[in-house]
């Protein structure tokens, strides 16, 4: 079955969505820790979903340089408020494990489930070509989809150095509207602040929306999304089938 002249316009964000990194930096950083002889209980990491905005001086349009860090360091104390490991030293070792598992040429990057049947549905004829919208390098994102063997001119790449703000701030997905030169789209997000920058789409422009798709909520259904899919194999289905309407 092949997607008809209707399809629509599809954008979607790098990781967590089209890779499985996100489930990866979890299970090292269980191990990581381990490492400095702290045994975390995974279930654990589900204590991000109470984290709050204002904890990182997160605004509209502007994340700190230094969000990750303080968020990974809020994650350490969660676990337990007595532990003040070398923040440094866990990250340090976190990252050794994922360049051992990735590989110097990224051919070990892991893709997320039914990531090769949604490669299928956007080269197929009738479908618009789709967008990738990321905060990630450009470089990094192109060497990742060639070490995947993805065509070059499979998707357009949005990335951190086309815009001055990155999400939840929406102009990655309006700047790629725009580029594709349409109002109305789906745009496939895994977290929270992704589905910030969907949804704020029609705030800055009352002439756009985009359905925003959650692909494999780890931490639960955010309330931003319209649609929630475990893995692209979802997304692949309820594009053929018209689902997401």
């Amino acid at each position: 079955m092949h997607v008809s002249q209707e399809a629509p316009h599809i954008f979607t964000d790098f990781n967590g969505v089209l890779d499985d990194i996100e489930r990866v930096r979890q299970r090292l950083w269980v191990k990581a820790m381990k490492e400095h002889h702290r045994n975390v209980d995974p279930s654990r990491l589900l204590d991000l979903v109470n984290l709050k905005e204002e904890h990182f001086a997160v605004t509209l349009g502007r994340l700190p340089e230094d969000y990750m860090p303080r968020l990974e360091s809020q994650f350490i104390l969660s676990c337990d408020v007595r532990f003040a490991p070398n923040m440094e030293a866990v990250k340090e070792l976190r990252d050794k494990l994922l360049k051992e598992i990735v590989g110097s040429d990224y051919a070990g990057w892991p893709k997320k489930p039914g990531f090769d049947e949604f490669i299928d549905l956007v080269r197929e004829p009738g479908c618009p070509k789709p967008f990738i919208v990321t905060s990630q390098e450009r470089g990094l994102t192109c060497a990742i989809l060639s070490a995947w063997g993805v065509p070059s001119d499979t998707f357009e790449i949005v990335s951190r150095e086309n815009v001055n703000c990155n999400k939840p701030n929406p102009e990655g997905y309006l700047f790629a509207m725009d580029q594709a030169n349409t109002e109305r789209g789906v745009a496939l997000e895994d977290s929270e602040v992704g589905l910030q920058a969907i949804r704020a789409v029609s705030v800055y422009d009352n002439s756009a929306s985009l359905m925003a798709i959650q692909v494999d909520p780890m931490y639960g259904v955010s309330r931003l999304a319209h649609y929630s899919v475990s893995d692209l194999a979802g997304v692949t289905q309820g594009i053929r089938n018209r689902d997401f309407q």
